[in-house]
């Protein structure tokens, strides 16, 4: 997988839009768009939008694609740790080959947590 389809897949997985990814890192729309079709940036332009999507620089520069599977898979734990959802999955924090592979379950669990959040009230 190249730079650029990698900054894209982050960015999807982040559920960003182009464009609120492209203002987090202070760069054009244009150059980002740049960036995911045509591996077209600088090495400092990659690094900000790394630091948008809270990825490591280095993943993003030479791959790993377990690896923001991981990381957002124990962001979801780190948010459900106050739920007490995750005690069976404690174990798999820190070994993000068993993160990867229990994505899944990670992710319905934090949807059935989200569902049962009451609906914030309208101002």
């Amino acid at each position: 997988m190249s730079i650029g389809r990698r900054l894209q897949h982050a960015r999807e997985m982040r559920d960003m839009t182009r464009l609120a990814t492209a203002r987090a890192a202070k760069l054009s729309d244009l150059t980002l768009k740049q960036m995911e079709r045509m591996d077209r940036g600088s090495a400092r332009s990659y690094d900000l939008a790394a630091k948008a999507l809270n990825i490591n620089p280095g993943w993003l520069r030479y791959g790993d694609p377990e690896y923001v599977v991981a990381h957002k898979a124990m962001e979801l734990l780190f948010a459900l740790e106050d739920t007490g959802h995750v005690a069976d999955l404690r174990g798999t924090v820190g070994q993000y080959g068993n993160l990867s592979a229990r994505w899944t379950e990670i992710k319905t669990l934090w949807e059935e947590h989200q569902a049962g959040l009451p609906e914030e009230a309208e101002e």
